[in-house]
């Protein structure tokens, strides 16, 4: 590109996504934020961390127990108990469930343990608890005596207490056992020291309007430290219990039930779990010998009436094979009496079955409906038998009735003896219908926390805390990030966009005395540069337009970038073979002197001023082609001597000596200097840096220097990062016509 080419107008080409444009102004905010957000995960991390150390690990212990499909603690024989173990009175698993849940389970356990009492060592607080648990002997309590306190461990300090008894009032309160070189002391809520004790004696201390009794079993610890002893409501204890307990099927109506618990010693897990499961098993156990008790004492009301009547069968078929000798039925008659006997057998014992179950069942109920119906059934089949037995000669009948009822009654009198025996077996043999598959042992890993994923979800939070803080700053702080919104939203025409120039720092910070610090020097082939000869082809043809080589460089506010935009576009210009005169004009803060190592004082203000001759003030060759006026000695009023000096007719005379001028006029937005020599100059450009400057200070800055008649719309955009394409540069197209556009 020559210096003569037309320049380039930069027209913004509009997306057809406004989605992927939303989406990636999103991510632009969280790039720009990236350390703060890395800050805050690292930071979370470190927290979830530290809190996974710190916490008190949790375990979890489990009991297996298996409820076998037995409908009835009696198993009876023949057909009463085929009725008394119908499938409507087989327990769920569900009741079971409750019934391991109840009070009355759940309580003989807590009873047993004593978990309604509780000890906690007095920890330091934070850490004490994590170094208790990598301790292997007791601390010294006393070292922290220094610091105003005592009582603290952080050992393996332990006590073992088998009685307290406080009144109801002071249930649920901690109170505070001091060990001592004798035993220990023991102190009420408030502190207060009630009585002292010694080791695996009882004590009996006052307290409220009653009297207590604490017995310690053991202790572990030195002399001054302190625990935490409390007596529970047995009632809070049994339901905190309760509600801890995870009680569950394992399958759809597999009939094993698993139990678990969790909590902070393991050992205790066990020991609980345990003793609930065998709780379960006594009341299973006991419930079932109550029923087998019962059905006994109903069948041994029976026996004594049947054996009477087996009695009364066998003298009347005596006395009549006396009277008739003995004879052989027909078969026919053989096998009514034996099908007869056989019914007759099953009535009564479903008659024996039935009362059984109205003592306990609705006449509604599914079983005794069940009962009746074949009852029903049976009776309807005796009578077509008995039918048939009356068509046989009368001494056979009479001999078919006999042989039957003894067969019946003795059968009966049978198989009720067999049922009491059995049932006896069971009310002794103490069985019942549940056992444990597996009980609980002492847990070795813990289930909580997790470290893993608590530094993971840690991490998470941190990183939506960080986006949260960066979308909240980027709010707060809405610099112009996307060069489209200069037009968009300012209503100003972008000139340049000059890329953040990161090797300036290193030039500012160099201290060789024999080099100027200035980028376009000593990086020429820096893309900020290369921007900024952009720059120089279409000032060019602004100035042409104009009819005045005087650009002035300012911006909204202090810290855009108008300096180093200022000294590096006079590089550009003198190496093209321009004659170029830069001048400091910032009379309150100027400092382009210090980019050639030359001194403030003999500049523009002491020319303007009439202190010295420009010929003696002005620095020449600074640069290729390059002149430099300083900003001169420090002013009290710098907008009075702009106006009353001669900031005009210099800036006219030199213009005829210099192909271009530039002046680096201070902020607008901070002093009216700006304005004052803007009215000087034929071009004026505004300088807005990335991230900083904010649309609205642009227009502001516009609308103050258009009351003074300038036209200030031509804004270089600069410090654009490497990213620069995030923020929609690379929609920005090139055509010509510049100078017409504005």
């Amino acid at each position: 590109m020559t210096l003569l080419e037309p320049p380039l107008r930069m027209e913004h080409r509009h997306g057809t996504n406004t989605e992927e444009t939303s989406l990636r102004e999103l991510l632009n905010v969280a790039l720009d934020s990236k350390g703060m957000i890395v800050g805050c995960v690292l930071v979370a991390m470190g927290v979830g961390a530290g809190w996974a150390i710190l916490k008190t690990p949790l375990y979890e212990a489990d009991t297996l127990i298996q409820v076998e499909s037995r409908p009835s603690a009696v198993p009876l024989s023949g057909t009463m108990g085929q009725a008394a173990n119908t499938p409507e009175t087989e327990p769920s698993a569900m009741a079971e469930i409750h019934i391991l849940r109840s009070r009355f389970v759940v309580g003989q356990a807590v009873e047993k343990l004593q978990l309604e009492l509780s000890v906690t060592p007095k920890y330091l607080p934070g850490i004490g608890a994590w170094l208790s648990r990598r301790a292997t002997e007791p601390s010294n309590p006393h070292l922290l005596r220094r610091l105003g306190v005592q009582g603290y461990v952080w050992g393996n300090e332990s006590l073992q207490i088998t009685r307290f008894d406080v009144l109801p009032p002071f249930q649920g309160r901690p109170f505070t056992a001091r060990l001592t070189e004798g035993g220990y002391e023991l102190l009420d809520p408030d502190g207060q020291l009630l009585a002292a004790g010694r080791i695996g004696q009882p004590l009996e201390f006052a307290v409220g309007s009653g009297r207590g009794v604490l017995l310690v079993e053991s202790a572990v610890g030195r002399p001054g430290a302190e625990f935490y002893v409390e007596r529970q409501p047995t009632l809070r204890a049994l339901e905190n219990l309760q509600s801890a307990l995870q009680i569950e099927e394992q399958g759809k109506q597999s009939g094993v039930i698993r139990t678990r618990l969790a909590g902070p010693d393991p050992e205790k897990l066990a020991l609980t779990l345990n003793e609930i499961s065998a709780a379960y098993l006594r009341q299973n156990i006991s419930r079932k010998s109550a029923e087998a008790e019962k059905t006994l004492g109903f069948l041994g009301s029976m026996l004594p009436s049947v054996r009477a009547q087996v009695e009364e069968a066998e003298k009347k078929f005596n006395k009549f094979r006396n009277r008739y000798g003995t004879f052989d039925l027909n078969t026919e008659g053989r096998m009514a009496m034996e099908r007869s006997a056989q019914l007759q057998a099953e009535l009564v014992q479903l008659q024996q079955t039935r009362r059984d179950l109205e003592s306990r069942l609705g006449p509604a109920h599914p079983s005794m409906q069940a009962t009746d119906a074949r009852i029903a059934g049976i009776t309807r089949e005796l009578g077509t038998l008995t039918g048939r037995v009356r068509a046989l000669p009368n001494v056979e009948q009479d001999m078919l009735r006999l042989s039957r009822d003894l067969k019946l009654k003795s059968d009966l009198y049978a198989t009720l003896q067999a049922d009491a025996q059995q049932l006896q077996l069971i009310k002794e043999g103490k069985v019942g219908n549940v056992r444990v598959i597996d009980p609980a042992f002492v847990p070795v890993l813990q289930t909580t926390p997790h470290s893993a994923t608590v530094v993971a979800g840690a991490g998470a939070l941190g990183l939506v805390l960080g986006l949260v803080l960066a979308f909240l700053r980027n709010s707060l702080r809405r610099g112009i990030k996307d060069p489209a919104e200069i037009e968009r939203q300012a209503g100003l025409h972008l000139i340049s966009t000059v890329p953040l120039a990161t090797a300036q720092n290193a030039l500012a910070r160099s201290r060789r005395r024999d080099s100027v610090r200035v980028l376009a020097a000593q990086a020429p082939q820096d893309a900020a540069v290369e921007s900024l000869r952009g720059l120089r082809t279409a000032l060019q043809f602004t100035m042409a337009k104009n009819g005045s080589n005087v650009v002035l460089i300012t911006g909204p506010t202090p810290g855009v970038g108008k300096s180093f935009t200022s000294v590096n576009l006079a590089a550009v210009l003198g190496a093209a073979n321009r004659r170029v005169l830069l001048i400091d004009a910032d009379l309150r803060k100027g400092k382009l002197n210090d980019c050639f190592r030359l001194p403030r004082e003999g500049g523009f203000s002491d020319v303007i001023s009439h202190q010295i001759a420009f010929k003696d003030a002005v620095h020449r060759g600074v640069l290729p082609n390059v002149d430099l006026l300083s900003t001169g000695a420090t002013v009290r009023s710098p907008a009075d001597l702009l106006i009353t000096g001669s900031a005009g007719p210099l800036l006219n005379d030199v213009a005829l000596q210099y192909d271009v001028v530039i002046v680096d006029a201070p902020a607008v937005l901070v002093a009216s200097d700006a304005a004052i020599l803007a009215s000087l100059a034929g071009t004026v450009l505004l300088v807005a840096r990335s991230g900083l400057t904010r649309p609205r200070e642009l227009q502001e800055t516009a609308r103050r220097l258009a009351e003074s008649g300038v036209d200030s719309t031509r804004v270089v955009f600069n410090g654009m990062g490497p990213d620069a394409d995030r923020y929609g540069l690379g929609e920005y197209g090139y055509d010509y016509g510049m100078v017409r556009g504005a």
